[in-house]
């Protein structure tokens, strides 16, 4: 809506929902280093011209532009959170296995934040993530779910063992973190293999061997671990 005007007008050439029955459920400003932009959130849709099917698309000010991969389901919400590593956007919602129905936008990509939500669900169903909201330095994110932050018996994504939660769980902003200081003695070099590979083996997580910053500890991250030893 033109606010000097009162008139409204539609916003560059829109969205087009793959069926009637897909609606948009979130907006949110954030910048994501390029400038501040509107992002629109929902079930599926498409941008004019463009076959690729999207849940968030932004709006800078004079075209729309899909936002990271293609998910499944439908996002309920958006927010901006800094977690430590400064702000970022996150997204929850349900039927995203691919992601555990809670993510963070990481280069371009959603990516399972701290290993999203975990079935079962509270209710039946798939467990779902219905809302995301900033309460002092924390996000809350509420829900259908029993359990976050661990494999996933459903989607198989995620590691570790899940925390119990009653539908609704909070995530605190991380604290300064040195990438392969695995044993935490302020050094990176090679008393932290072994523990990096334990880390590995046993699927459980930690923020130091975390090294591709994924939200998960696994394989890929050998080869940034490799090159931090090696001093690249």
């Amino acid at each position: 809506r033109d606010s000097a005007s009162g008139v409204w007008e539609a916003v560059g050439t829109g969205i087009v929902p793959t069926s009637v029955t897909q609606g948009m459920y979130a907006l949110e400003v954030f910048d994501d280093g390029s400038g501040e932009a509107i992002y629109l959130a929902g079930g599926s849709f498409q941008l004019p011209g463009d076959t690729t099917v999207f849940r968030v698309a932004k709006w800078d000010g004079n075209t729309w532009t899909g936002v990271g991969q293609s998910l499944a389901g439908n996002v309920f919400d958006l927010e901006v959170w800094d977690d430590g590593d400064g702000p970022a956007l996150y997204l929850c919602g349900s039927g995203q296995s691919e992601v555990n129905d809670f993510a963070k936008l990481v280069k371009g990509e959603w990516v399972p934040a701290a290993n999203g939500i975990n079935n079962p669900s509270l209710t039946g169903g798939g467990a779902s993530a219905f809302g995301l909201y900033v309460w002092e330095d924390s996000l809350v994110v509420g829900g259908t779910f029993s359990q976050v932050g661990g494999l996933d018996p459903v989607s198989g994504v995620g590691m570790g063992t899940p925390l119990a939660a009653n539908g609704l769980a909070t995530l605190t902003p991380c604290v300064s973190v040195l990438l392969g200081d695995v044993n935490l003695d302020g050094l990176v070099n090679l008393l932290d293999v072994d523990p990096f590979v334990d880390l590995i083996t046993t699927g459980m997580f930690q923020d130091e061997a975390d090294i591709n910053l994924d939200g998960m500890v696994n394989l890929l991250d050998v080869e940034p671990f490799v090159s931090i030893l090696a001093g690249g």
